[in-house]
C-alpha cells in the first residue's frame, strides 16, 4: 500500500499543500496530516490517495519507493 512518507514525498514532487491533497480527495487536512506524521489510516483514506496521485502519474512499487511521471 501506502505510507506517510511516500506520500508527503509524492504531495512534495507535486508542489502540494496539505490543502490542495484534502481538496483533490475529499479528505480532511487533520486526517491527511495525522497519516503523514506516521498514524495509521484506513484502506478507504489510502485507497483515495493512490487514485489521486495515480492521475498524476505517481506509482508506488514498494514501500520505499515512489515513481515519478517520466518527463514528456
Amino acid at each position: 500500500m501506502l505510507d506517510g512518507t511516500q506520500s508527503r514525498a509524492a504531495r512534495a514532487a507535486l508542489g502540494w499543500s496539505l490543502l490542495d491533497l484534502a481538496e483533490r480527495t475529499g479528505l480532511h487536512v487533520n486526517t491527511l496530516a495525522k497519516f503523514e506524521g506516521g498514524n495509521d489510516a484506513k484502506r478507504s483514506t489510502m485507497e483515495k490517495l493512490l487514485k489521486e496521485f495515480a492521475k498524476q502519474g505517481i506509482e508506488f512499487p514498494d514501500r520505499r519507493t515512489i515513481r515519478l511521471p517520466e518527463a514528456a
